[in-house]
């Protein structure tokens, strides 16, 4: 027999605990379904984990850049971009609404 409880915690988060397991098994699928597509309140969980500072865009204040400040800028912004990205990743695993979290970085690039 399939534990569905147990497969949406996994799939609608990053695992879940053994508490939060059997609190979720208590609940029964519709209501831990229901918590998880419509939480309640703030995630506090997300809030610490503020968003890191990035600096000013590259190109900022050049709008006919030479070759190499081209390069420069390139480069930084993606190290920019691997920064945001590491810090979604962190976001994502230590907030508390981590299905909400999940959906957002889906369908951020849609």
């Amino acid at each position: 027999m399939t534990d569905d409880v147990a497969l949406l915690l996994r799939r609608t988060g990053f695992g879940p605990t053994a508490n939060e397991l059997a609190a979720a098994r208590r609940a029964g699928f519709t209501a831990t379904l229901a918590a998880l597509t419509a939480p309640v309140g703030p995630d506090i969980g997300a809030t610490r984990s503020p968003v890191p500072p990035l600096g000013s865009d590259p190109y900022a204040g050049r709008p006919e850049p030479t070759d190499a400040q081209r390069v420069s800028a390139d480069e930084r912004r993606r190290v920019q971009a691997t920064v945001l990205t590491r810090w979604w990743l962190d976001r994502m695993t230590v907030a508390d609404h981590q299905a909400t979290e999940k959906l957002i970085f889906f369908w951020h690039g849609h």
